[in-house]
């Protein structure tokens, strides 16, 4: 990878990533306030709901938007925005009689009579769905991130200010909670849509044509075709919990997972969701230009050096900062969030170099990658259900999940022309110091020495070392380039 394209992949990845920060703040500052309001119930009838969305929106684009950032032209993407924006419509009126036909029998089963009101909102949430990834993906291509970190932040900002309102009001129920959630995905489609029609309105004008959309819909076929059902599965066995933790156990449960869940998502959402857009547009630049192996280096060094502490850190002291955090309720939360902080460790490394089966026309794999989980969460879930034990089906779901991620991590650094074992002796080697202060941790919680406040204060201790590091060695490193003319 070229220095300017080095630069231009940073410089990208900084816009988008610092407005993700802002949002993911106050989506981060709202979760202690949430949970103070609303009870693990609340959240997991939530769980419930979101998670029927995340796997029907799936099809709501028909994977056509990861088309939006290949065409060299704008003319040939603008055909297949259009396609983008159509397909969701579609796929939202099937889902009305299906939603009447259903939404009963699955409220008597979970026994949660509020979850039939909810199933309501289901065809207006795919709707949403579709459309903010169409036009997320069409922002991506302009290389408009900062449009796409203002829109993030509106969105947080409404979700999150609407939600705790209404929980201080006496209106704490998972009703309102999937309210404001669809709120604030509005908020953000008028964001993107405004500056998408104040841009790009005459380039659509000029364009768009019905023969033209028929024309980019046959070429990327292969994205409803294959990865359609590869993301399906992958969607499907990531939010399995949620519906096999609610079909075996009390809704409780679901919300206690859900809350572990979303405090561990953060970093994926804070960086990982934002440097895959980044990856994916930089990347098929990167292929055409024979610069594909420099970029996967150093987008892998990235994230390993990001993630590896702090994910480690909450595996081990993960029930202690959550029962100190949250409240005693909350302390089986931070059990699930130490269980599944490995598996989340590996799926942020791999899910920005996901985008790489779309780049080298590899969807198959990414087939093969879901089917791998989606048969071995379902194993692992309803194995743990039949014994009654949730626990069991965490960990079992951890542990498969993390090997299968570094199995098909490795797997797409190799495809890549990166060479694998020393690109990890070198990640490894520039740990140290990080690694050295997970163990003293580790030491530290096996002994039982040391109570919950002491432990996590000696966490706290250890992460303001972590950060003062990266600090510094950012800043040594922006020096050094500053001294050598780069």
């Amino acid at each position: 990878m070229t220095a300017a394209g080095s630069s231009r992949f940073r410089s990208d990845a900084a816009k988008l990533i610092s407005g993700t920060v802002i949002s993911q703040g106050i989506a981060i500052a709202s979760v202690p306030v949430l949970a103070w309001f609303f009870d693990p119930d609340a959240f997991g009838l939530a769980a419930v709901f979101t998670a029927v969305v995340l796997i029907i929106g799936v099809v709501a684009c028909l994977r056509y938007e990861l088309a939006l950032v290949l065409p060299e032209r704008d003319e040939d993407a603008c055909n297949v925005l259009a396609a983008c924006l159509l397909f969701p419509l579609v796929v939202a009126a099937l889902l009305i009689p299906i939603v009447l036909w259903v939404r009963q029998p699955l409220a008597a089963h979970w026994d949660q009579p509020a979850l039939a009101e909810l199933i309501w909102l289901i065809p207006i949430a795919i709707l949403f769905h579709g459309w903010l990834a169409a036009l997320s993906y069409w922002q991506t291509r302009k290389r408009r991130y900062v449009n796409q970190s203002v829109a993030k932040t509106a969105a947080t900002f409404s979700q999150a200010s609407g939600s705790i309102a209404a929980g201080s009001l006496g209106h704490a129920t998972g009703t309102v909670l999937v309210a404001f959630q669809l709120i604030g995905q509005l908020v953000s489609i008028f964001v993107l849509a405004l500056t998408t029609w104040k841009n790009d309105f005459q380039l659509f004008r000029a364009t768009i044509h019905p023969s033209v959309i028929y024309q980019q819909i046959i070429k990327y076929r292969k994205f409803p075709i294959v990865d359609t059902w590869a993301e399906l599965l992958n969607i499907a066995s990531s939010n399995l919990p949620i519906l096999l933790l609610g079909y075996y156990f009390p809704i409780t449960v679901v919300g206690h997972y859900s809350l572990g869940h979303r405090l561990l998502n953060i970093p994926m959402s804070l960086v990982g969701r934002s440097m895959s857009q980044v990856f994916f547009q930089n990347a098929s630049v990167a292929h055409r230009e024979g610069n594909l192996c420099n970029l996967v280096t150093e987008t892998a060094s990235y994230l390993f050096r990001l993630s590896l502490f702090p994910f480690l850190v909450i595996a081990i002291v993960g029930s202690d900062v959550f029962g100190l955090v949250f409240g005693t309720k909350w302390e089986t939360a931070g059990l699930f969030a130490q269980i599944l902080a490995p598996w989340l460790l590996f799926q942020f490394l791999y899910v920005p170099m996901s985008n790489l089966l779309n780049v080298l026309q590899l969807q198959e794999m990414g087939l093969a990658l879901s089917l791998l989980l989606f048969v071995s969460r379902v194993g692992a879930l309803i194995y743990g259900g039949m014994l009654g034990d949730p626990l069991v089906s965490m960990v079992l779901f951890s542990l498969f999940g993390c090997m299968i991620y570094a199995a098909f991590f490795g797997y797409l650094l190799r495809k890549s022309g990166v060479a694998i074992l020393l690109t990890a002796w070198n990640l490894l080697s520039s740990q140290k110091m990080n690694l050295c202060l997970i163990v003293v941790l580790a030491t530290a919680k096996l002994s039982g020495s040391l109570g919950t406040l002491p432990m996590v204060g000696l966490a706290t201790v250890a992460s303001i070392a972590y950060l003062l590091q990266v600090f510094a060695v950012g800043k040594f490193f922006a020096k050094a380039r500053t001294l050598l003319g780069g």
